[in-house]
């Protein structure tokens, strides 16, 4: 046990006697001891700069600030900003001009403009661009974020937007600001790991190290005899219901079974009285592994003889689309000029300012209620629903604010059923987060898509065929995929005239982290390669693209 310090920290021109560790962050010391939840955690390493307080004035990471190191300083969070209830300048210059989206990063946003307006009240937009360097935003584009900052002084009488004075159509083409800007504007919006519940547990998930292998034999005594720990589960402890987006397509466990996909697949999880406590207790677990062959180019997937990933499924052709109109060889004869070329569109992942995170809880009747940061709360009741066999109607899913998701948070994530069987199991509410680096393993991004791209054109511009040959590597398991190959041919006839059409997609499952839904679900890899091959046809042709 690390020993104990008293210190007295000024935080918002309140002092506070807090006791911390020589490794407390002050991060920790903020939210969870003085319930100043405005001060976000994104990453832990200093690297997105939502934890943003200012250390006398000047711009910080609280991530990176030992408690220890804060002491004789006068921190300020968001919380402190307004005077008397009344917002700063700019805090309502952010909300008039429209630089709040998800909210996560803007108290970091908002206090690093504090420090830059109170050395120079009149920046210009580089001086602003270079002080926002180390404060990272997934939404909004900085535009808007740059022109609060750059007009807060004309915010400095209470703002008169939106109320009609008599005129009921004032509001018509007029600039409105966000129902929750106030919120999210002065740090009250409450996130899912903003959730602090009496008697509260934590859980931590223990992941595959290796991509493919049978689970041999897993002994959890050393982790469950662990002082701390509530609670130890893993496959044997949890429903053999499979889950996944399309039913004709489910095919994820809980807990793993009998084998493992990929590195990352969720082998076990604890429940304790800390963080800290779970991630000893899971150094604790012993897990044997015989591995097994591994692929992971969706080209050899496809082969015969490649080792089968899924074994539900016969090969490891996750989905298959084969999709045309009209006669694409007819076409390309009456074209005057036929080109064709191959295309790559790499993974990406979304990367939202705020890791996942999901708190559940269950009351005396037996009804459960989950906190979490999802786009979809219908969709985790309902599946929810399946995996615990209980009603719909003895399930809440409270949406809370959602700091980014672009797809990511579009199924029912690990940690929703986890941390609900895991509060079961203890009686006690357990919330559950990933770190930064975990949402690479948890995250679902975009699929890399491999395509063959031919079109024929006439010297007028006209469209006369396309032909289109897509594939898409899913990873492990079909979470979006059945609607990511699809709409990666679907979504290219929508915006020209394709009088022939023919497209052959193929969704491949792989040993690699799965994919799923992000920003545009599987279309902007084949509209890149469609527009590319469309300029290389008119350029040929002489024609303006």
């Amino acid at each position: 046990m690390s020993k104990r310090h008293v210190i007295e920290l000024a935080v918002n021109g309140d002092q506070h006697v807090v006791p911390v560790t020589a490794t407390t962050r002050l991060t920790e010391v903020l939210r969870e001891q003085l319930g100043l939840t405005g001060t976000k955690v994104g990453c832990g390493v200093g690297d997105c700069g939502a934890c943003t307080v200012l250390l006398d004035g000047e711009p910080a990471n609280a991530c990176l600030l030992l408690a220890l190191e804060a002491e004789g300083h006068e921190i300020t969070t968001i919380e402190g900003l307004a005077t008397h209830g009344e917002l700063h300048p700019l805090q309502r210059a952010f909300m008039e001009e429209g630089a709040i989206q998800c909210g996560f990063c803007t108290p970091a946003m908002v206090l690093t403009g504090k420090a830059l307006i109170s050395k120079n009240p009149n920046p210009k937009e580089e001086e602003i661009r270079e002080a926002l360097a180390g404060t990272l935003c997934r939404c909004t584009g900085y535009g808007k974020i740059v022109r609060a900052i750059e007009r807060w002084q004309e915010y400095t009488k209470p703002s008169q937007a939106g109320k009609t004075s008599g005129d009921e159509h004032v509001v018509v083409g007029a600039r409105l600001p966000r129902k929750d800007a106030p919120e999210k504007v002065t740090g009250r919006a409450r996130y899912a790991d903003d959730i602090r519940l009496p008697n509260m547990l934590y859980g931590k998930i223990l992941t595959s190290p290796v991509p493919h292998a049978r689970i041999v034999g897993i002994d959890t005594s050393k982790a469950e005899a662990l002082s701390g720990v509530k609670a130890v589960l893993t496959g044997k402890d949890v429903t053999d219901t499979l889950y996944g987006i399309s039913p004709a397509r489910y095919d994820e466990h809980v807990l793993a079974k009998e084998k493992v996909c990929h590195v990352g697949d969720e082998v076990a999880a604890v429940a304790a009285v800390d963080e800290a406590t779970c991630k000893r207790a899971l150094e604790l677990i012993d897990v044997e592994y015989e591995e097994l062959p591994s692929v992971f180019d969706p080209f050899e997937a496809m082969q015969d003889g490649a080792p089968i990933i899924v074994e539900r499924f016969k090969n490891n052709i996750n989905t298959r689309v084969d999709w045309n109109f009209g006669d694409v060889e007819r076409g390309f004869e009456d074209a005057d000029l036929v080109l064709e070329d191959k295309y790559e569109g790499n993974r990406t992942y979304q990367s939202p300012m705020e890791p996942h995170c999901a708190v559940s809880e269950w009351d005396g009747d037996g009804r459960l209620t989950v906190y979490t940061s999802t786009q979809v709360v219908h969709y985790v009741r309902y599946q929810l629903a399946r995996l615990l066999e209980i009603p719909q109607g003895d399930i809440r899913v409270i949406g809370t604010h959602c700091g980014g998701g672009f797809g990511g948070k579009a199924g029912l994530n690990p940690l929703e059923i986890l941390s609900a069987l895991l509060a079961k199991r203890t009686g006690r509410p357990v919330k559950m987060r990933y770190t930064r680096s975990e949402m690479f393993h948890h995250g679902r991004g975009r699929h890399k898509q491999h395509i063959e791209l031919k079109m024929g054109m006439k010297r007028d511009g006209t469209i006369t065929a396309v032909k289109q040959r897509c594939v898409l590597d899913g990873g492990a398991y079909s979470s979006f995929g059945i609607v990511a190959v699809y709409y990666a041919g679907a979504m290219i006839p929508t915006l020209y005239k394709l009088p022939n059409y023919k497209y052959d997609g193929f969704r491949v499952n792989t040993n690699l982290p799965a994919c799923g839904a992000m920003r545009g679900h599987g279309c902007p890899h084949p509209r890149f390669a469609f527009e590319s091959l469309l300029t290389d046809m008119a350029n040929s042709l002489g024609l303006d693209p």
